[in-house]
């Protein structure tokens, strides 16, 4: 029998007997009788306030010295003279636990029905969730907990609500999978849910992609002739379509409408995304068309533009966006971003541009992205002074620009050389308020390496460490080739190796291609082998193809030095870990 919590019993019994056992099923419904009997006859007096204080103050010693069974009584009855003043109420209840009092399923029931009655939906989950987590709770089933309140009060129609609340404190605690236990178990034991409840757990077995669940569910929800409403159907074709059964999806749907409930927009939205993102953005636009006089918006085409960008299909992406226009439907910054981002990405700076000045034009507004966007394409296809003007255009707008946008603006000026300007948009990021990262160190590492600085870029690096900025292998690869390219990097690429391994990033192939070309490059062969030995001893995967270039420099360089038995036999291993077979020469 699936439990609320293993926990310690409170003195191994529950109730003494069934007398007492009747007396508190009885002490709901007679104390409303007996508080308003109280002043036209003197001698009935309840349980009062003041008594509750008397237990309170005797802490442990009343309760040990009274059986378990009158105890809980005690309790339950100086919690129901409480049950119009919940907040009071759940006071005391917490007040006799630290006391020392174990509260039994009795006592629990009593709190319960007062905070399902007076609505306390908010207190009601979050005590349940202290039930489920606590050590000082008893265990009980939950469908013993029904009982008792059922036959507390047969008319008790807060059921519900407290079935509700139990699934949600389940998963407040984050144990979806005893939510979905208890609910079985209720349901099992006869108890009806709500569709809220069912909802509620369909849609958090569906964050978890637990389909069958979700449809185990859906199926209980039937048995009960509980309707489903559209948001479960919204619920149930995100699962099917997470699970990538688009199939049953799409029968989801038309059961949805033969069942007479006509599907909203997230409905539609819901399935046109998980057509998306199962890679069939064909599939999503023909069914966008014949939907698109249901009141489709945005969000729905630029799922649809977003699917075929990502696809670098710019053609379908840029029909998308026309249909939008034409069904009246206002594209928004995300929309032209998809597009500006891959257009960018592919150098179609031209078309790219033209977006941007059709979103001025729109009204539609510029963001940290589109900035990033449009910098960065027209930086990586050369085009610098585009770059930077863009840039200034940005700044000038008062648009925010984030740290993506500012590195972008910083590679054009380190590609022309102007470090100045690249440091001044380096303390101006800072004096924003953003703080660099090693994105931003790196660009600026290139760009010291690109004009022979290599001073400034160790500096640079330094600066990183000081800052507590670990630098990757890609900070370290570029600073090894800055190195190299200026030739000085005997001392240099010795020291930069120990440092890597020092701070835990291990050299991979490339940074030891790297050195290895620049020591070849000056005919240190004796050098360029011992690293190349290295190599071999520290268990490197294979080196990249790419390097392919510098094992052609070590032959070149070496036929002057080295006989020919030795290149064949240094230049089988080269090609070896390449993943070819062997060199004869």
């Amino acid at each position: 029998m699936f439990l609320c919590r293993k926990l310690k019993p409170f003195n191994n019994c529950y109730f003494g007997n069934a007398k007492s056992f009747l007396f508190f099923c009885d002490v709901w419904n007679k104390t409303s009788s007996s508080s308003s009997t109280t002043a036209s006859n003197p001698v009935c007096i309840p349980f009062s306030s003041a008594i509750s204080a008397v237990l309170m103050e005797s802490g442990d010693s009343l309760f040990e010295s009274l059986p378990a069974a009158h105890t809980s009584l005690l309790v339950a009855q100086t919690l129901t003279n409480l049950k119009r003043k919940p907040e009071i109420a759940l006071a005391i209840f917490r007040c006799f636990q630290e006391q020392g009092f174990r509260h039994d399923i009795f006592t629990c029931s009593v709190i319960i029905r007062i905070l399902c009655d007076s609505g306390q939906r908010k207190k009601l989950v979050s005590l349940l969730s202290e039930m489920l987590s606590s050590n000082e709770y008893l265990s009980f089933d939950l469908p013993a907990l029904f009982d008792v309140l059922y036959q507390g009060n047969s008319s008790f129609d807060s059921l519900p609500l407290l079935f509700d609340s139990i699934i949600k404190a389940y998963a407040s605690c984050n144990r979806g999978g005893l939510a979905v236990e208890a609910f079985f178990e209720l349901t099992k034991a006869g108890y009806r849910p709500s569709l809220k409840s069912c909802n509620f757990l369909m849609n958090l077995m569906a964050q978890g992609s637990d389909i069958e669940m979700v449809m185990a569910v859906y199926h209980c929800m039937k048995r009960f002739k509980i309707d489903p409403s559209v948001h479960t159907y919204t619920i149930l074709i995100k699962a099917t379509c997470s699970s990538g059964n688009l199939e049953r999806a799409s029968n989801i749907l038309e059961e949805m409408v033969q069942a007479g409930v006509t599907p909203d927009l997230m409905a539609y939205t819901t399935f046109i995304g998980a057509l998306c993102e199962c890679g069939k953005p064909d599939v999503a636009f023909d069914f966008l068309k014949i939907i698109r006089n249901q009141g489709v918006n945005s969000l729905a085409y630029n799922k649809v533009i977003s699917a075929f960008c990502k696809q670098t299909r710019l053609e379908e992406a840029e029909k998308v966006l026309e249909t939008m226009l034409q069904q009246d439907v206002m594209p928004d910054t995300f929309s032209y971003n998809c597009l500006i981002k891959v257009l960018c990405a592919k150098g179609n700076l031209l078309k790219a541009a033209y977006l941007l000045k059709e979103m001025e034009s729109a009204g539609i507004p510029h963001d940290r992205f589109t900035a990033t966007f449009i910098v960065q394409g027209f930086c990586k296809f050369e085009q610098i002074c585009d770059a930077l003007q863009h840039f200034k255009k940005f700044k000038d707008s008062a648009m925010f620009l984030d740290g993506a946008a500012y590195n972008a603006a910083m590679c054009a000026w380190c590609k022309i050389g102007e470090m100045e300007r690249a440091m001044d948009l380096f303390q101006e990021m800072i004096d924003q308020g953003l703080f660099p990262d090693k994105m931003h160190f790196t660009t600026l590492i290139y760009g010291y390496c690109c004009i022979g600085k290599i001073d400034s870029a160790q500096n640079l690096l330094m600066q990183m460490l000081n800052a507590k900025l670990e630098p990757d292998l890609v900070t370290y690869n570029v600073l090894a080739s800055g190195i190299c390219r200026n030739g000085s990097f005997n001392q240099e690429a010795h020291d930069l190796l120990e440092l890597m391994w020092e701070r835990g990033v291990a050299p991979n192939a490339t940074t030891y291609g790297i050195f290895i070309e620049g020591l070849c490059r000056q005919g240190s062969l004796e050098e360029a082998e011992i690293l190349f030995k290295e190599l071999e001893g520290r268990g490197l995967p294979k080196i990249h193809q790419s390097s392919v270039p510098w094992f052609l420099v070590i032959l070149n360089m070496a036929t002057l030095k080295r006989p020919v038995s030795f290149l064949s036999d240094w230049l089988s291993k080269v090609l070896l870990s390449l993943g070819s077979l062997s060199l004869n020469l």
